[in-house]
This record gives structure tokens, sequence and C-alpha cells, in this order.
């Protein structure tokens, strides 16, 4: 079983997000960002995937998304995507920019590059592909009356 190490970290708006990690911390690492729903959280979602990316030789990193796990709960907010990109402004996306998620790339390649075109060709593609794969899911599966 893998020794898994926790810290607190203090983000913008005074709220506090919990890592776990496990695995040597020089190893490349892998993040693991859980879904939503009662009893999300980082270490608990994958806690049996763990132990095989240390013994595969990476560091795991399992944050608790604001809302969530051990991370700041706070009253009357919407869990937006600004809240859910903070691991990824802790580290500044990481080593190789491990940490950037797809919100935070759309950003940067809009606002800081001013490449708007290909932000909008990427965030166009991405959901023309959730279309795709909603009308798939659909004609599959049904519809549940």
């Amino acid at each position: 079983m893998a020794e898994i190490t926790t810290t607190t970290h203090r983000v913008s708006g005074g709220y506090d997000i919990v890592i776990a990690q496990a695995g040597d911390p020089s190893a490349p690492a892998v993040v693991f960002i859980h879904g939503s729903g009662p009893g999300a959280s980082g270490a608990s979602n994958f806690r049996t995937n763990i132990d095989a990316f240390v013994d595969a030789g990476y560091r795991v990193i399992l944050p608790d998304l604001i809302g969530y796990g051990g991370s700041s709960k706070p009253e009357g907010i919407d869990y937006t995507l600004q809240l859910f990109t903070e691991p990824a402004l802790i580290t500044n996306s990481g080593p190789g920019n491990a940490t950037m998620t797809l919100g935070t790339y759309l950003y940067q390649q809009g606002f800081r590059s001013f490449n708007f075109g290909y932000a909008s060709a990427i965030a166009y593609a991405v959901a023309a592909l959730a279309a795709v794969f909603s009308f798939a899911q659909l004609r599959l599966f049904g519809r549940d009356s």
C-alpha cells in the first residue's frame, strides 16, 4: 500500500484545497480529478488505482476540489470551472502543463495569446464531439419516459 501524504493549500477567495500525493516526488506526475456527487474526493474515488500507478513509477496527485472531500465547502456557491481549475493554478499547470485543463488551455489561447480563432475552433470541436456522443448515447440507450 503506497504511503499517502496530504497537504492543504490556501487559494483565492480564502478557500482551502486538500491535495493527497503518493509516490516519488521526482517521478512523472499523474493527476486524478474526481467527479461530483456524494462522497466525491480524490483519495476515495481512486483508492484502487493509486498503488498500480505508484508501482509503475508515477507520482499520484489527488486533489479534493472545492466543495468535496477535505477541501473547503463554501455555501451559496455554484461550483464553476473557475473553482475546479484552482489545482492547475497552484502548480502553474505543473511540469510541462501536466495539470492544465481544457478550460485553462482555451483561456490561454484566447486571452493570453490572443489566438481567438484557434480557441473558438477547439471550443466548437469539443461542442460537436459532445453532441455526437450525446446523440450516440441517445440512440443506443433510448430515452427514459
